[in-house]
């Protein structure tokens, strides 16, 4: 999606709406710190 793309091009605010989505889907469940860094690593390649 567009958002990782603009985030591997150094926009680290276009996360926001991936974790928005997780938020929502977890009704706010989900430890923001925690699923920022999953993202930021499936992302970028690093398992």
């Amino acid at each position: 999606p567009k958002a990782a793309e603009d985030f591997k091009s150094g926009n680290e605010k276009a996360l926001r709406p991936i974790m928005g989505m997780i938020m929502e889907k977890s009704k706010g469940k989900a430890n923001p710190k925690a699923t920022s860094s999953i993202i930021k690593d499936l992302i970028q390649g690093n398992s």
